[in-house]
């Protein structure tokens, strides 16, 4: 866990203070993007007896710091936010919203002003099927009595072409973005590929970047779960696929080129 430095409040541009000195911050942050195994990450470190995550996973705090009319703003209250992790004793504190991954540079900025030595998780999957994953999880959600294959390729295009889904599966920007802020090291970059080809190693090198015990025991017993389960099984619409191809061609070639995926 952090304690809060006085000179970090001073720093600080919307997070409005109050009883805050007596609280602590978290120290990471599984920031996602959405649809690439946050919640699997979540569920399996929760387990873990040295790491203490929040409840409910995601607080939706800093994200939309600045933007009082957002459907997911709740407070700019810095004591609400931290009283997330009032009384987990001497853990390693963190908390898993996924948008974060995408959130505007000067608000990462409002975050490691106040945790200067934080640490974040950033996990990739192959943008195409992110934006799949992502949709049928949309779809279901605003229209749970439609069929999927009742939803017009007008609906789909409007999905696929809205500013955040495309920023979702903008790996080089949110990577970049971050480490522009981020002390050397404390940006760990993990693929979702590797949730299901190697789970358990995936989480404990996790555990070791988050400086905790990375004995197979403290987590193994939740490896197996389905890290993105999806409310709908359809098939991609392939006549989509080109377009998207060319869309993230140069995103791919980047990623491949930092991280070797196997894409």
């Amino acid at each position: 866990m952090a304690t809060i430095q006085t000179n970090s409040l001073d720093r600080l541009r919307f997070a409005t203070i109050t009883d805050a000195q007596k609280l602590t911050t978290p120290d990471f942050f599984l920031a996602g993007p959405q649809r690439t195994g946050s919640t699997w990450l979540y569920n399996v470190l929760r387990e873990h007896p040295e790491i203490y995550l929040s409840s409910p996973k995601e607080l939706y705090y800093w994200n939309v710091l600045d933007k009082p009319d957002h459907f997911q703003h709740e407070t700019t209250d810095l004591g609400w936010y931290l009283d997330h992790f009032r009384g987990a004793g001497d853990r390693v504190y963190g908390e898993a919203t996924a948008s974060y991954a995408t959130m505007d540079e000067w608000l990462v900025e409002e975050a490691i002003a106040l945790v200067p030595d934080l640490r974040v998780v950033i996990t990739v999957r192959h943008p195409i099927d992110r934006l799949w994953s992502h949709a049928k999880m949309e779809f279901a959600r605003i229209l749970p009595d439609v069929e999927f294959d009742d939803i017009s390729d007008l609906q789909l295009r409007e999905f696929g072409e809205s500013p955040y889904h495309q920023h979702c599966g903008a790996y080089s920007e949110i990577i970049q973005m971050w480490s522009r802020h981020l002390r050397p090291g404390n940006l760990y970059v993990g693929l979702f590929d590797d949730i299901s080809r190697r789970p358990l190693n995936f989480a404990l090198d996790v555990a070791r970047f988050l400086g905790v015990s990375d004995d197979p025991c403290h987590i193994e017993h939740r490896i197996e779960h389905n890290p993105n389960p999806t409310p709908r099984e359809t098939r991609f619409p392939e006549q989509f696929r080109p377009a998207l191809e060319d869309l993230y061609r140069d995103e791919i070639a980047w990623l491949r080129a930092h991280f070797n995926v196997p894409w």
